[in-house]
């Protein structure tokens, strides 16, 4: 058995890790169609607008109808950080909207529910 010199181990370590991100990008890029199609959905469910797709780029501008913020995000994942900051963004603001919503829904069926055991009186004395 013979002791790997340090070049021989760097340069197998650079193989390894080269190979390692190979593989990495080979997942991104099958997952990544599954993902586009969710946010989208996911987007436009919490009060995104689909304002223009460009059929040629693959680029989706989405806006966000309650503070007016624009997301472009892309249809093909290509291996670039760009496409995955804005997939991530995207992501990142419709999982804040959908915790504000489920928040609001929350608090309002909390105010159902207390308003419900007030009897007649205590209602009309605090006027609702």
């Amino acid at each position: 058995m013979t002791r790997e010199s340090a070049k021989e181990k760097r340069e197998r370590v650079e193989r390894e890790l080269a190979e390692e991100r190979r593989v990495e990008l080979v997942r991104i890029s099958q997952e990544y169609p599954k993902r586009f199609r969710t946010v989208l959905s996911e987007a436009l469910e919490t009060n995104f607008e689909l304002r223009a797709v460009d059929i040629y780029s693959g680029q989706y501008l989405l806006n966000d109808l309650d503070n007016n913020n624009d997301y472009i995000v892309y249809d093909t994942f290509e291996n670039t950080n760009s496409v995955l900051y804005s997939i991530e963004l995207l992501e990142d603001s419709v999982q804040r909207k959908k915790k504000q919503q489920e928040e609001t829904r929350r608090k309002y069926e909390l105010r159902v529910a207390t308003l419900a055991k007030l009897t007649k009186e205590e209602r009309e004395a605090l006027g609702v």
